[in-house]
C-alpha cells in the first residue's frame, strides 16, 4: 500500500495522561490542510467496494442473538424447577419464594414489553405467566392442605 498525498492520514493523541500517569503537556491546534474531499470521499468508497468484492464469504457466521423465546423459557424453567413441579430439571425441592420471584420477573416483563412484543412471542409470554400464576396457587393450596392435616 503506496501513501500519497491524498491519502494521507495524520494522527494527534489526544490523551490527557502519559503512560506513566503524568498530564500531558496540550498540543497546539492546527488548521487541517484543505483536501478535496469530494473526490477523496469517492476514492475511498471504491476502495471500499472492491475490498468487499474480493474479500470471501464468512467462514463462521456470528452466533444469532438469544430470541425472547429463549429468555421466557430459561426464567420459567427456574419457576417450574423451584415449584418442584419438575424434579428431573433440579433437587426437586420447593422454594416458594424464589418461585414466586420468577413468576414475578416474567410479570414485570410482560409489563414492560406491552405492546412492542410480536403476536407470537405475547402469546408465549402470557401462556407461560397464566400456566406458572396456576401452577403456583396449586402448589401453595397443597401446601396449607398439608400443613393443616399436620395440626
Amino acid at each position: 500500500m503506496s501513501k500519497t498525498p491524498e491519502t494521507e492520514v495524520t494522527v494527534r493523541d489526544r490523551r490527557m495522561f502519559n503512560a506513566d500517569g503524568s498530564l500531558r503537556q496540550p498540543l497546539p491546534e492546527t488548521e487541517p490542510t484543505q483536501v478535496d474531499t469530494e473526490s477523496q470521499e469517492s476514492k475511498t468508497e471504491n476502495k471500499i467496494a472492491n475490498q468487499v468484492e474480493e474479500s470471501q464469504p464468512l467462514r463462521n457466521p456470528p452466533t444469532p442473538s438469544p430470541e425472547f423465546s429463549n429468555l421466557v423459557e430459561m426464567l420459567a424453567t427456574n419457576a417450574i424447577m423451584h415449584l418442584g413441579a419438575a424434579p428431573q430439571l433440579g433437587r426437586g425441592g420447593v422454594d416458594i419464594e424464589t418461585a414466586r420471584h420468577f413468576i414475578d420477573m416474567l410479570t414485570a416483563l410482560k409489563e414492560k414489553t406491552e405492546g412492542n412484543l410480536t403476536e407470537e412471542e405475547e402469546k408465549i409470554l402470557n401462556d407461560m405467566v397464566s400456566r406458572l400464576r396456576m401452577e403456583y396457587v396449586g402448589v401453595v393450596n397443597q401446601m396449607s392442605k398439608s400443613a393443616k392435616k399436620q395440626l
